[in-house]
């Protein structure tokens, strides 16, 4: 179960924003001043009342004054924070300071953002068996709290000791109680993804096999779903540190691959793609294979991802088609061309340059790689010129680039010399006379002139 806190007063925050002008520079610490005096007496309303003025006025558009270095030091504001935050957690065992205690963790927060010296006075206390604690507090608030409390230390490079102690501390809550509380302990990943993200690499190298192996336990625990997607954020980020999975934990490679197998786990597709895509990019020859072992439920899929109108969508499917057309010329079947041809051009159809670039770019290596019998039945296909000509309109110069040199190389295959030999080329010929003649883009006419094509021009 997870416990809701009430909400903060926010009346009572906007409140004390608009009265924070440069002149009340001594606001910040009458408040804290006060908050200790009620804190001491224990008077709960009042100290969630100054906890409330003090968070106001840590993050009001406009600060007039600074945290000095010596005030930090001075008034030893870090300790007192730390000290209440346990405090609040001994006083009692229910929930009724619970406000009090997200407020204490949200000021401190602001202030070690605020102050440097704070951040590096809150370390050197060590207080992460103290967030540790409440990492896995049940209710929503605490855990974010001191989820940011803890990627603030694991950011500074001084903190190998808390390193030390908060992965193996994750790592083992996870072990232990992945299938008790996983909603809760969902909650730690983002840690470890910030820390193979952020951390020095000798320290991710330590803490690599144990993260991969307690990765794959999630992935393979009742609440899979659950957890999948923050584990596939972790890999991406070990991969783009260039850990290689494929060697490092094969099993967990191909857990990951063959996710894109299961139709219930469509959300994850996108970050499998990612996977796969950087895969091939860093250990293309070593992964191959195994990746081809599912190039048919890769190509329906490159298929189907065609006919989406999403805005958000990446070109990353599109991407590793093209990667595998290069590696192994013969992947794409001979039935399978004409609708790959209709993918594609699908993806030209799309408001994404990249998008576009990627697919022209795809028949490219179709074209260039792909074997005689390929190349012929892609000729074939009456739909390719039109789709061609079509995408001679987008004006990107960089895509037109592509479009030319895909052109060129039909027109090399072909034999075509002259306007005349061939029905679908002149077309295209046509068009990009006209396209010479009446553009006012340079840039375009020059590409034009770079290729073959202007000589073939018919006369006007």
């Amino acid at each position: 179960m997870d416990y809701k806190q009430a909400p903060l007063d926010q009346k009572n925050i906007y409140a004390i924003r608009n009265d924070i002008d440069e002149n009340q520079g001594d606001l910040f610490w009458n408040h804290y001043s006060q908050l200790e005096d009620h804190w001491k007496n224990m008077e709960f309303d009042q100290v969630k009342s100054s906890l409330e003025s003090l968070y106001a006025i840590l993050t009001a558009k406009s600060i007039g004054f600074n945290l000095k270095d010596s005030a930090i030091q001075d008034t030893s504001i870090v300790d007192f924070f730390l000290n209440s935050i346990n405090n609040c957690l001994s006083i009692t065992t229910d929930f009724s300071l619970v406000n009090i205690l997200d407020l204490f963790m949200r000021v401190l927060i602001k202030v070690v953002i605020h102050s440097q010296v704070a951040l590096e006075i809150m370390i050197s206390k060590h207080p992460l068996q103290l967030f540790g604690v409440l990492l896995i507090h049940k209710v929503t608030e605490i855990r974010k709290d001191s989820i940011t409390l803890t990627q603030l230390i694991l950011s500074k490079e001084t903190s190998e000791n808390e390193i030390n102690y908060i992965i193996p501390f994750i790592i083992g809550k996870l072990h232990d109680g992945k299938d008790q509380y996983p909603e809760i302990l969902d909650s730690l990943l983002p840690i470890i993804n910030f820390f193979c993200q952020n951390c020095q690499i000798r320290y991710i190298e330590k803490y690599i096999l144990p993260i991969l192996d307690i990765i794959l336990e999630l992935m393979n625990s009742e609440y899979y779903f659950l957890y999948c997607m923050n584990c596939l954020k972790i890999i991406s980020k070990l991969q783009n540190q260039n850990f290689n999975i494929f060697e490092l934990k094969h099993d967990l490679f191909t857990k990951i691959i063959n996710i894109i197998e299961d139709t219930k786990s469509q959300d994850f597709y996108h970050l499998v793609f990612q996977f796969i895509g950087s895969s091939l990019y860093y250990y293309g020859a070593q992964c191959q294979k195994e990746i081809c072992e599912h190039i048919e439920r890769i190509l329906k899929l490159f298929i189907s991802l065609s006919f989406e109108k999403n805005k958000d969508k990446d070109s990353t499917i599109i991407i590793i088609v093209s990667n595998l057309i290069v590696e192994d010329h013969g992947i794409v079947g001979l039935l399978l061309i004409e609708n790959v041809l209709k993918a594609i051009f699908n993806y030209l159809d799309h408001t994404s340059y990249n998008i576009r670039n990627e697919a022209i770019y795809l028949v490219w290596n179709m074209i260039f790689c792909g074997t005689s019998d390929q190349v012929n039945r892609i000729l074939a296909c009456d739909f390719l010129f039109e789709h061609l000509v079509e995408s001679l309109n987008k004006t990107e110069v960089k895509f037109m680039n592509f479009v030319l040199k895909t052109l060129n190389k039909i027109f090399v295959i072909k034999g075509y010399k002259n306007y005349g030999d061939d029905k679908q080329v002149d077309i295209f010929v046509i068009t990009l006379s006209h396209l010479y003649n009446e553009t006012s883009s340079q840039e375009i006419n020059e590409l034009i002139e770079s290729t073959t094509l202007l000589s073939m021009f018919p006369n006007e």
